[in-house]
């Protein structure tokens, strides 16, 4: 029995420590998509179409693993401490914000992808996926602020 509590910390360290390497995953990921916003730009695209469709599906991949293990892993660290709760404010408005990071980022994946098929709609198509994915970047940095400062915890 005396190594258990060291167990209890063990798994709440592995537990952490994927969370936040999730997190590391989800916002590079993120970071990437800005860099193919700026880099296709109509007109002064800094990227092939290719290269650019390369980097969004690898961008692609990594937000789906990021944004699902996170999940898992803060639930899982939420229902592991007991001085956290899954339904703890600061966690359900993580929650809440992340299903906006993802919806919303996921409709401006699409509105680029569309973009970049239909080159007589893009500036409309850009302006719609830009403002989309404007919304999920302030999600994800509003999700930032509640995991590191934990308000009512």
């Amino acid at each position: 029995m005396s190594g258990f509590p060291g167990t209890l910390a063990a798994v709440y360290h592995t537990l952490l420590f994927l969370h936040v390497l999730l997190a590391f995953v989800l916002v590079a990921a993120v970071t990437l998509f800005w860099a193919l916003i700026l880099g296709t730009r109509p007109g002064r695209p800094a990227l092939t179409p290719g290269a650019a469709m390369w980097l969004g599906r690898t961008g692609a991949i990594a937000v789906g693993i990021g944004s699902v293990g996170v999940v898992i892993f803060g639930i899982w660290l939420a229902i592991e401490r007991p001085e956290y709760h899954p339904w703890d404010g600061w966690i359900v408005g993580s929650l809440v914000l992340w299903a906006i990071a993802t919806g919303t980022g996921q409709k401006a994946g699409r509105l680029y992808q569309q973009a970049a098929m239909n080159p007589g709609e893009a500036v409309v198509l850009r302006g719609k996926g830009l403002r989309l994915q404007v919304v999920a970047a302030v999600a994800l940095v509003l999700i930032l602020v509640l995991m590191v400062w934990k308000p009512g915890a």
